[in-house]
């Protein structure tokens, strides 16, 4: 997985290096000349226009103007002030020094009409307020050029945790020091950060924190896939047992049961309400699909013993999909919670039955996974999930609050765990915004968190459903992908392991 870092990690860091290594304008230096690379790279004829603020980030700014004037590509800097402090006043001179130009950024500065690159080193990591002035004028000129822009660590009018102020940089590339942050991977702000590149600018690994955030790569996520051995039989992986559906809901059981079966499944055991059972049975035929007791169509509480007993002789179990809010339904969740043996998933209706009785989940004999979209998250917790909050600082507190895996879905889906880790996805297309997805990833993540569920096994499975979604909208379209489509890209997405 990828580690993120928070800008106090980050200060801690760069302190703990200029204690132990050398001077910090050593890693300005490195920044600047990893700026001008990527400039260069986009570099083809005019001048490459350099906009720097008074801090730090101005000062990388200043080293990359000052490393492009000694490859012989013209660099102009436009500068929020009429001087600099500390490292950046130095490198400030040396650009001058080799015969480069500083103009002032005021509200009414206009770029040359032969600027052909941008580096953005306006502001920094450590932006809590939306930018004014000279800033936001200074955003506005570069949002307002049509030539690739490239943001130094985050784009100006972004915070590194995520926060998107206005107005703020649309970068063509972020080039990350140190260490990748938030904002570049979460929901609103990582598609201001383009593509992103990272340097950790020669600081030792041994000076960084061990992350409490992260996101999700493909390396750990088919690493989550059960293993298929060359002498092993049905029994040696995983034992799925799905409680799903009811009357006018088989689609979501018969989903399930099929995505469980595709993500490496053993055994996929699927118990539905009796008047279903017929159409599960003949939608998902590798499943042992079985007839529960019913009332008003949904699985009823006199099914709870055969459902426990089986649990006991699985590895895992999902409840909640399309099971509906009919009946009894809240009782068998409940006793489900209290009661089951194996690890519980609960999706869906799974969780809106323990909307007003959250602190259930405490009871568990195993620690839960429970996978909410943000409105029945809402409706679990009786209040905004968020409280003002960015997404993952979110999910830690509800994971912790609540002692469980949480699921925290979305356009980039959060994953937490209550010892304070938390993953952020990486995949994933608005392609997928549609009834029946988050089945397909239920039957999913049952099989990859089988047995021993972690944050990070859950993870995994977000992170290989939003690249089965990403293979089916460039084969389908975002417009006519269906979530059924999502599993015939499993094969590909799992790397056809």
């Amino acid at each position: 997985m990828i580690p993120l870092a928070t800008r106090s990690e980050i200060l801690a860091a760069e302190a703990a290096y200029a204690q132990s290594c050398g001077p910090l304008s050593e890693l300005m230096g490195r920044a600047g000349r990893r700026l001008a690379e990527r400039a260069a790279l986009r570099f083809g004829r005019g001048c490459v226009c350099v906009l720097c603020g008074g801090g730090n980030n101005g000062g990388d700014g200043f080293a990359a103007a000052a490393e492009l004037l000694r490859q012989g590509i013209p660099a102009l800097c436009f500068c929020t002030h009429e001087k600099n402090e500390g490292d950046a006043a130095a490198f400030r001179a040396e650009y001058v020094a080799l015969g480069g130009v500083v103009a002032p950024l005021c509200e009414d500065t206009r770029l040359p009409e032969e600027t052909a690159v941008i580096i953005d080193a306006l502001l920094g990591t450590g932006l809590n307020r939306p930018p004014e002035g000279v800033y936001a004028a200074g955003i506005r000129l570069i949002n307002s050029a049509d030539v690739p822009v490239i943001a130094a660590d985050v784009p100006s009018g972004v915070a590194s945790d995520g926060v998107v102020f206005s107005p703020a940089v649309r970068a063509t590339e972020t080039v990350s020091f140190i260490r990748r942050k938030p904002a570049h991977y979460l929901s609103q702000s990582y598609a201001l950060c383009g593509e992103i590149i990272h340097d950790r600018l020669g600081l030792p690994g041994g000076l960084l924190p061990a992350p409490d955030i992260w996101a999700m790569e493909e390396d750990d996520a088919l690493e989550a896939l059960p293993r298929r051995l060359p002498d092993s039989h049905k029994g040696n992986y995983p034992r799925v047992l799905l409680v799903v559906g009811a009357e006018g809901y088989a689609g979501a059981a018969i989903m399930a049961a099929r995505a469980a079966l595709r993500s490496g499944a053993g055994l996929v055991f699927c118990g539905v309400p009796r008047s279903i059972y017929p159409i599960v049975a003949l939608g998902a035929p590798e499943a042992v699909v079985f007839p529960l007791p019913e009332e008003q169509g949904a699985i009823s509480r006199a099914a709870l013993p055969e459902i426990l007993s089986r649990a006991a002789d699985c590895d895992i179990c999902l409840a909640g999909c399309g099971m509906s809010r009919r009946g009894s339904v809240q009782d068998v969740i409940f006793g489900l919670v209290s009661e089951c043996e194996c690890p519980l998933v609960l999706d869906a209706d799974g969780i809106n039955a323990l909307s007003g009785h959250m602190m259930m989940l405490k009871k568990a004999k195993k620690r839960p996974i429970i996978t909410p979209h943000m409105g029945e998250l809402a409706r679990l917790l009786g209040e905004d999930p968020l409280q003002g909050q960015l997404a993952p600082a979110a999910a830690r507190r509800i994971a912790e609050k609540l002692g469980v895996i949480l699921v925290m879905k979305g356009h980039r889906t959060v994953t937490a765990s209550p010892e304070g880790q938390v993953i952020v996805n990486t995949t994933g297309n608005a392609g997928m915004a549609r009834g029946g997805s988050g089945d397909v990833l239920a039957g999913m993540l049952a099989v990859l968190c089988a047995g021993a569920p972690t944050a990070q096994s859950a993870a995994a499975a977000v992170w290989l459903h939003g690249r089965a979604g990403d293979l089916a909208a460039a084969r389908r379209g975002m417009t006519a992908m269906l979530p059924g489509d999502l599993m015939e890209e499993f094969p590909e997405a799992f790397a056809l392991r």
